[in-house]
């Protein structure tokens, strides 16, 4: 599997034009073979990672847009690492589900535990301690990833001045359209969360947290997968690819251009 897991783990940066990696085949036949339960999660826990490594990437290219940029077009790039950060705290929320419901509940953890290293047992005690109390990853699932409610936003509306100067962006494609007053809005709410009253420390702990639990989620799925799939008589060949980027590179897509494009 190589390297520590943590939240650019699933980033790879290199200067080289290609990069070597491995691809791992197996038969269905060998997948059917499971009992159905360990089938179900084999492929649901397999899927929920996949999910992961691109919303880790999401948040990678939001955050160097924040620190790339000013004003309106740094407000832009601010929803879109709030985005991928509401994402990964409703995902991960999800996957702890996954592992209550398909590990503990059909007591393939107590089959599998044994065969897992100290470390990844430490990740999932990691788990239980944070999921199994009230945490900030929750409360940015409950109310902000995919609920669209936040109960402290009346709050933060009555809270804000009067003479506050709202905004909001348009343009000949509805790709250009950006509702700052929202963003703004559902942003104080969102630092109202963390208890916070500086904004920048705010935001660093609403990415930071979250990818703590992803960190010991990462090792623990990895660990795994690799485990059941020991079983498959895995055959594996090497392979290059040229696709690969320093996710420092990509730029957040903050405007299109209209002279240019004809949808979107």
């Amino acid at each position: 599997m190589g390297g520590s897991p943590g939240i650019y783990l699933v980033m790879t940066v290199t200067s080289s034009p290609k990069t070597t990696l491995k691809r791992r085949m197996f038969f269905h036949s060998v997948l059917k073979a499971l009992p159905k339960a360990e089938q179900s999660f084999f492929v649901r826990l397999a899927h929920v990672r996949n999910d992961l490594r691109h919303i880790t990437s999401l948040c990678q290219i939001g955050l160097q847009g924040v620190r790339s940029t000013r004003g309106l077009e740094r407000d832009i790039c601010l929803h879109q690492l709030l985005f991928a950060v509401r994402s990964l705290c409703g995902t991960l929320n999800e996957a702890w589900v996954l592992i209550k419901t398909d590990w503990d509940d059909t007591g393939l953890g107590k089959q599998l535990s044994p065969q897992l290293s100290a470390t990844v047992r430490e990740s999932l005690k990691f788990l239980r301690r944070y999921f199994g109390n009230s945490s900030l990853l929750t409360k940015l699932r409950n109310e902000f990833a995919f609920h669209y409610f936040s109960s402290n936003l009346p709050r933060v509306i009555d809270r804000v001045e009067e003479t506050h100067e709202h905004e909001f962006i348009t343009g000949k494609l509805s790709g250009n359209t950006f509702y700052g007053f929202a963003e703004k809005l559902l942003n104080f709410a969102m630092v109202d969360v963390t208890g916070d009253t500086d904004v920048l420390p705010a935001v660093r702990r609403l990415y930071d947290e979250p990818s703590r639990a992803y960190s010991h989620f990462i090792r623990f799925s990895d660990a795994v997968l690799f485990e059941i799939a020991k079983r498959f008589r895995v055959q594996t060949e090497s392979f290059e690819t040229t696709m690969v980027i320093d996710p420092r590179d990509v730029p957040s897509v903050i405007f299109i251009d209209e002279n240019e494009s004809s949808s979107t």
